[in-house]
């Protein structure tokens, strides 16, 4: 898993979205400086971290299984299946975000990359 991480993550600071990469225990395992610089993180804050702790705390649960179902059906989820939903910055602002998820690898290898965009800047259901 360390090289396809390490060639994600060199793939992900050319493109010009907030990314994730997130493991199958929730776990943020690589991100690029547009999402650090979106969620209010300094360079390596959000490594280690659960995805859960961007998420309001009432949406925490149910994105749980959300993931959960993601995990067991390998498939993607489109921009456009869910345009809007809400974050959390570090100092716990909320923002709306419009979020795309793919897998990549499989079994205990599997990792998710959740392509994060500002959706107050996509002007969608704001």
């Amino acid at each position: 898993m360390n090289e396809q991480l390490a060639a994600l993550t060199v793939a992900m600071e050319v493109l010009p979205d907030a990314l994730l990469i997130v493991d199958r225990q929730h776990q943020i395992v690589g991100c690029n400086r547009f999402a650090e610089r979106l969620f209010g993180y300094q360079h390596g804050e959000l490594i280690d971290r659960q995805v859960h702790e961007w998420l309001p705390k009432r949406a925490r649960e149910a994105h749980k299984e959300h993931i959960e179902a993601f995990n067991y059906s390998g498939g993607e989820r489109p921009m456009s299946e869910r345009p809007v939903l809400h974050g959390l910055t570090k100092e716990g602002s909320r923002i709306a975000l419009s979020i795309g998820i793919s897998a990549v690898g499989e079994g205990d290898e599997r990792l998710f990359i959740a392509v994060v965009r500002d959706a107050r800047l996509l002007r969608i259901g704001v």
